[in-house]
């Protein structure tokens, strides 16, 4: 039924655009459930899964719901003719994927096939995907089920990416704050189907899935739409996630690959002799470089573990070399590693050799939170904020990989001076180090033990004080996140903050109550007047945790709850809080 007609027998727009709407995302249902379709096409059925759910989420956003049919948004009355030109283009787009156009109607047999759908994509957008199969199901005919056979193979990859480009076009026609929500929305489906898929093959399509790039719609839709600076951001982003799915498929064969580790050699960097802190500057066939150490003692340790070590080594240097990780990790990246005799024969020091930032120059010195907490000099608000913003946005993207800490602490954050003025720091680009003990989070990985040191133990979440043998968690580092924030906040350290008595005995019974007294309602309050009511209800968040009781983490659907609550309780209000 054609626009004209329909509007000729008493539809409404909004009734009629709902109609077409709905046909379009049953059109989408039914190409994505494809009986026998070949696996060599997967990641054609990832993209069209993640394309429909964009189309739902612009349908919800400007009401194409039978309950606000009455109330018909701005958006479809101001647009409504371009709105059906672009839907009924992408009814007759699938349409002409078919075979026999006139057999697009006709009907695979229902039964209750398995689910097959892989990789996993979320099911966030069920409640209205339903509603709008529903509204187009009340229509007499609609199809129910299609198969392989009817669609022309050839043109699959050309309707996807043409759909890409009609999903550009009519989010276009949004208000700039609405796209932008629709994109923070995107990010967190994307962040989603990271935490449901663990498998390298579902991985890889959905990598794939992501590197299609779009068709442009039609020139009458093309010449309609007024191109903004969002495709760009769509596009990056794409690259992105599809280098976060390539990343994490990585981590799932990184015993593999970190077998093609081989250890650099010592006499290749000059560092202190004498050196026996975690990190120092260094020189690499004429580079300037830090290195980071990690001590292994082979008197406190079981006999195998010298071998586990020397294997996590080699995977932590495997995944801070990729060229696959995520510039939004903010992580340093890896040249090697080697390792030299500690004090004692027992003592084995693997030196981790990292690269300076492309954005310093060589030879500039880095610096560490810890270190500027102690300084006179306090930077303003608005840089603060920013701050702490990218290193909470850092540790969402780490985990979105599985990747845990372990080790989150001011004196790990680093930064770089200033190449403007040596007087002043940088603190819009931090540097997330101090990875020694990392991990990927996996289920047969275990956990090493973490030298006990009150400077250090009061970062660590409580649980990880009363059993020195608990499995380390995300909410771990989050917690750890929360005593930074409010570091970031004093612009001080916890130690002086709340006092740390010097006495080591002391110091841990003030540490063991550290997180109830963060969390009274008077330094909760004062927090609020330092840097605002979101910025101290993120703290809050990482420290009560973000979901109740005792969970299992390693849960791939608890994994999806901590990473929104993660969003939208941390990252997104921190994101918020404006100067």
């Amino acid at each position: 039924m054609d626009p004209i007609s329909a509007a000729g027998i008493g539809l409404s727009v909004a009734s009629l655009a709902l109609q077409i709407f709905s046909g379009c995302v049953t059109a989408y249902q039914l190409f994505a459930e494809a009986e026998d379709m070949p696996a060599a096409y997967g990641f054609l059925k990832v993209r069209l899964r993640l394309e429909q759910s964009r189309l739902l989420r612009w349908g919800e956003k400007v009401g194409l719901a039978e309950e606000f049919l009455d109330n018909p948004s701005r958006i479809l009355q101001l647009n409504r003719s371009l709105i059906f030109d672009i839907l009924l283009e992408i009814q007759a787009l699938f349409k002409k994927t078919v075979k026999i156009q006139a057999k697009f109607d006709s009907l695979v047999p229902e039964r209750n096939l398995p689910d097959r759908t892989r990789p996993a994509i979320p099911a966030s957008e069920n409640s209205f995907l339903k509603k709008t199969l529903n509204a187009f199901n009340k229509l007499p005919q609609a199809p129910k089920r299609l198969h392989w056979s009817l669609i022309k193979h050839e043109e699959f990859q050309v309707l996807v990416e043409k759909l890409i480009g009609y999903n550009d076009a009519i989010e276009s026609l949004l208000e700039i704050g609405a796209i932008e929500q629709l994109l923070d929305v995107q990010r967190q489906t994307y962040m989603t189907v990271l935490q449901l898929n663990s498998k390298v093959d579902d991985l890889k399509q959905i990598s794939l899935a992501m590197q299609i790039q779009k068709k442009d719609p039609t020139h009458v839709i093309s010449t309609s739409i007024t191109i903004n600076e969002f495709d760009i951001v769509r596009q990056k982003e794409n690259e992105e996630f599809a280098d976060l799915a390539s990343f994490k498929a990585q981590e799932s064969l990184i015993d593999t690959e970190a077998t093609m580790v081989r250890p650099l050699s010592a006499s290749d960097i000059k560092f202190p002799d004498s050196n026996n802190s975690t990190r120092c500057e260094a020189s690499f066939r004429s580079q300037h470089v830090w290195i980071e150490w990690k001590e292994y003692d082979s008197d406190h340790q079981n006999p195998e573990w010298g071998t586990v070590i020397t294997q996590r080594v080699k995977n932590l240097v495997t995944l801070l070399a990729s060229s696959k990780k995520s510039p939004y990790f903010n992580v340093p990246h890896c040249l090697g590693y080697f390792s030299v005799v500690g004090n004692t024969p027992n003592i084995t020091r693997y030196g981790f050799v990292y690269q300076k930032p492309q954005n310093v120059t060589l030879d500039m010195p880095y610096t560490t939170l810890y270190s500027q907490l102690c300084s006179d000099t306090k930077p303003s608000l608005t840089q603060r904020i920013s701050l702490a913003r990218t290193i909470a946005r850092s540790l969402m993207y780490l985990h979105s990989v599985n990747w845990l800490h372990k080790s989150l602490r001011s004196n790990n954050i680093l930064l770089f001076l200033s190449q403007s003025t040596s007087s002043r720091t940088s603190y819009s680009s931090p540097i997330v180090s101090g990875f020694e003990y990392s991990r990927v989070d996996l289920v047969d990985e275990f956990t090493e033990l973490v030298p006990e040191h009150s400077e250090h133990d009061i970062y660590r979440h409580p649980q990880t004080l009363a059993s020195v043998h608990l499995r380390s968690k995300k909410s771990h580092d989050i917690y750890s996140l929360g005593i930074i924030l409010i570091e970031v906040a004093h612009w001080k350290r916890i130690q002086d903050i709340v006092d740390l008595p010097e006495d080591e005995k002391r110091a841990k019974k003030v540490i063991r109550g550290l997180r109830e007294r963060l969390l009274r309602k008077d330094f909760v309050v004062d927090l609020e007047g330092l840097v605002g009511d979101s910025y101290s209800g993120a703290v809050v968040a990482c420290l009560e945790g973000l979901v109740g009781g005792e969970v299992d983490e390693e849960n791939p659907m608890i994994g999806v709850q901590i990473q929104k609550a993660f969003h939208d309780r941390v990252v997104a209000k921190l994101s918020s809080v404006s100067i």
